[in-house]
């Protein structure tokens, strides 16, 4: 499954500044949780021009990281979303993530599953909130010691009296 998330406008609709990097970088943390937890691969596309501090890392062998695409200058986030949309073949296993209307109908016609910003905010806080409450409930893993450490224990405090 692959996700493209319109970020700007996910931003908007939970009432938070599309403007503010901090808005933006902890959306981008959390959509790396959420693209950690469910496996899925997950492209987030601002409006605007790129910021540093948002740039895809490169992915560490074997894993998936997110990426963070901005336009070309003087371009909307839109265009570049129906451009990804248009590079693949086949995008029934694709997920956009927008309230625009204009872009819903665009991704439906190319044959993507649309999930409107709110719909996809109660899903991304419910495997966040899963996410927790499995890290939480683990309790540290202890083990016994081997026979060999024991014996190495008990003679060093033997000499020690």
């Amino acid at each position: 499954m692959s996700y493209i998330v319109d970020g700007s406008n996910v931003l908007g609709r939970a009432g938070r500044s599309v403007r503010d990097p901090a808005e933006k970088m902890d959306l981008a943390r959390r959509l790396s949780l959420f693209q950690r937890q469910t496996r899925a691969r997950v492209i987030l596309v601002f409006d605007g021009p790129a910021d540093a501090a948002l740039e895809t890392p490169p992915p560490s062998p074997g894993l998936r990281t997110l990426s963070i695409l901005f336009p070309p200058d003087g371009c909307p986030a839109d265009d570049l979303i129906r451009d990804i949309l248009d590079g693949r073949r086949d995008n029934r296993d694709v997920v956009l993530v927008t309230s625009d209307r204009e872009l819903s109908a665009y991704g439906r016609r190319r044959g993507a599953r649309v999930s409107a910003c709110a719909a996809f905010a109660r899903e991304l806080r419910g495997v966040l909130r899963d996410f927790h409450r499995a890290r939480a409930s683990r309790k540290p893993e202890t083990k016994p010691p081997s026979g060999l450490d024991l014996r190495l224990w008990l003679d060093v405090f033997k000499d020690a009296r």
